[in-house]
């Protein structure tokens, strides 16, 4: 039986994703040992993100079909912003501070938006759905090996949601769907967006650790 987009997609970003379970960042997080200062360092960059992200989420929910997914991503455009404000205040970010973002912030926005902006939707939702379904996959792997009590218990559950879990399985279908009725070549195109993506995720993980410089190593 021929493979599946999502299942050669996710067969190939697999070294990446064991890169991702062994990292530093993710392995203190899980024992709850990773400073304060790195996991900071951590959620302003992602607060970036997220804020952006929504744009995304929102330009993306404009291009689907309608459908249950539509409503899913419009609902999380939405959300997303009023998650990023709880989250803020939670962990005592100043709405107002000043965030400069680092490389990976920046080059991960570029990647997708710039496949967003092509209008695309094939190559758009290979783009984006690493975001759902790596931190879906990760969010659980780092819950099942979790030390209790854990100071980003918080964090880690946001990640762990039945909701969340449905809307990603519904964008694999969907991308599934998509990617039968393009040619060898497109397909190759959005196994490209697909992996690209799953490495900015490690680059964005690995930046906030490295910000910090000590004696830990990689």
């Amino acid at each position: 039986m021929n493979e599946s987009f999502s299942q050669r997609a996710w067969r190939t970003i697999e070294p990446i994703l064991e890169r991702i379970k062994a990292h530093p960042f993710l392995c203190q997080m899980a024992d709850g040992t990773l400073s304060h200062e790195r996991f900071m360092t951590y959620i302003r960059q992602d607060s970036i993100y997220l804020h952006a992200n929504a744009e995304e989420t929102a330009i993306l929910a404009d291009m689907l079909p309608d459908g249950e997914l539509k409503d899913i991503f419009r609902k999380t455009a939405i959300e997303s912003i009023q998650a990023e404000k709880d989250m803020q205040a939670m962990l005592g970010v100043r709405g107002d501070e000043i965030i400069k973002p680092m490389p990976a912030t920046t080059g991960y926005l570029a990647h997708t938006r710039g496949i967003l902006d092509s209008g695309d939707l094939a190559m758009s939702l290979a783009a984006m759905l690493p975001c759902q379904w790596v931190y879906d996959y990760i969010g659980r792997y780092i819950l099942s090996i979790e030390k209790t009590p854990n100071p980003y218990h918080g964090w880690i559950s946001c990640y762990t949601t039945e909701a969340m879990g449905r809307s990603t399985l519904l964008t694999i279908r969907l991308t599934d769907d998509l990617a039968l009725v393009q040619s060898p070549e497109r397909r190759e195109q959005m196994l490209d967006a697909f992996v690209r993506s799953t490495q900015w995720e490690f680059d964005f993980w690995d930046q906030a650790y490295r910000a910090h410089a000590d004696n830990d190593t990689l």
